[in-house]
């Protein structure tokens, strides 16, 4: 069985009678074009190939409706259930098969094979676990098709995590308390209010985003908050449950929202934004225990939302220069104490933050679950040298 992405942007299934493969033939056309034409019929599974739904399928054909055919499909589709060709949500695994003269975009560069023979498809549907796929890269075009919601967009660590995943083709959702009561457009980019504290407002989030592009590839969990340093003896209780109630209970919030979408489509990359706080203490005694606890609900995701194609990660920056750090950084004197104890020998930028995270937001990352990736230019690792 053969599904045809035109061109033109036509999408129809030819030769229906044989179901030893089922291969997408992608005409000559821009990557653009073809991950539009790959989000009517599904959702792309890995650079070659993707998940189609057989209701979908089922009404490509110029065929469809007749009794003859609707019999002839579902004999088709009862075979490949029972070879184990289906996944959990009970789609198939199409080979992308691109025509001659075609242009192989960066995110497809496996797709040269033909049709496979029916022992193949087995190997080839076995699902995301299986050994045949060649290295995924990880450039510009590596996001294309995908929408990716970022909380705690408005922070200089926030703004750069959005332009990243932005530049890199995705569709944004800036997340953010601090953002207009009604949706705008900005610099290509959706900026939405959000209290990730109250469950309405990120439920009417998830909301917009679902009516808006019906999916959600990417949860980047950036929001938080801090407090002045106070001794642990004196810290107010009600200040040490806000900082949980925000930084810790809001990422489940926002992913309990958004994941039913990942669980629909069978992938997504959950990226929550830790600290080195977790690893060593700070002046602020609530801080460090919450992104702590973020690390371990990022472990707690992996393991029970990985068998349904969804990834956990986290990442735990150092000392980045952001708008609000900047205080610490203005006396040169500090700047050069801070740069000396760092074997980078410099500060962290917002961006170093922006490209780990657009790392574990795409596919090149796609056998990396449950991880923490710490950012700070190697300091936690120099504790004794910087002793002498």
């Amino acid at each position: 069985m053969r599904v045809h992405l035109s061109n033109t942007g036509a999408v129809t299934l030819c030769d229906p009678s044989v179901f030893t493969s089922l291969d997408v033939l992608v005409d000559p056309q821009s990557p653009e074009r073809l991950e539009q034409s790959i989000a009517r019929i599904g959702s792309r599974d890995a650079p070659g190939h993707v998940r189609l739904s057989p209701s979908v399928l089922r009404f490509l054909s110029s065929h469809a409706g007749s009794a003859e055919w609707d019999a002839k499909f579902d004999a088709m589709i009862a075979y490949a259930a029972s070879k184990g060709w289906l996944d959990a949500q009970g789609r198939v695994r199409a080979h992308l098969t691109f025509g001659e003269s075609h242009a192989v975009p960066a995110q497809a560069s496996d797709a040269s094979a033909v049709e496979l023979s029916s022992a193949d498809v087995r190997t080839e549907t076995a699902g995301r676990g299986d050994a045949g796929h060649s290295a995924f890269p990880f450039d510009r075009r590596a996001l294309i098709g995908k929408v990716a919601v970022v909380t705690g967009a408005s922070g200089g660590i926030g703004r750069a995590i959005c332009q990243t995943l932005q530049s890199m083709g995705a569709q944004v959702v800036q997340v953010d308390i601090s953002c207009g009561a009604q949706p705008t457009e900005i610099s290509g980019m959706l900026a939405v209010h959000c209290d990730i504290a109250d469950p309405a407002s990120i439920t009417a989030m998830a909301d917009l985003t679902r009516s808006r592009w019906g999916r959600c590839d990417v949860l980047v969990n950036n929001a938080a908050i801090a407090a002045s340093p106070v001794a642990l003896e004196d810290f107010p209780i009600d200040l040490w449950d806000r900082l949980f109630h925000v930084n810790l209970r809001g990422a489940l919030l926002c992913a309990q929202s958004l994941v039913p979408m990942m669980f629909d489509q069978g992938s997504g990359s959950i990226i929550n934004v830790a600290s080195i706080a977790a690893q060593v203490a700070t002046r602020v005694g609530a801080y460090g225990p919450t992104k702590a606890a973020m690390r371990a609900l990022t472990h707690q995701m992996a393991v029970e939302w990985g068998p349904r194609g969804i990834r956990a990660n986290s990442v735990s920056p150092g000392m980045i220069r952001t708008p609000l750090s900047d205080v610490h950084y203005r006396d040169e004197a500090k700047l050069q104490s801070r740069t000396s104890k760092i074997p980078a020998r410099r500060i962290g930028r917002p961006d170093d933050i922006g490209g780990a995270t657009a790392f574990l937001a795409c596919d090149a990352s796609s056998y990396i679950n449950g991880q923490d990736i710490v950012i700070d230019g190697g300091f936690l690792k120099a504790s004794l040298a910087n002793l002498y």
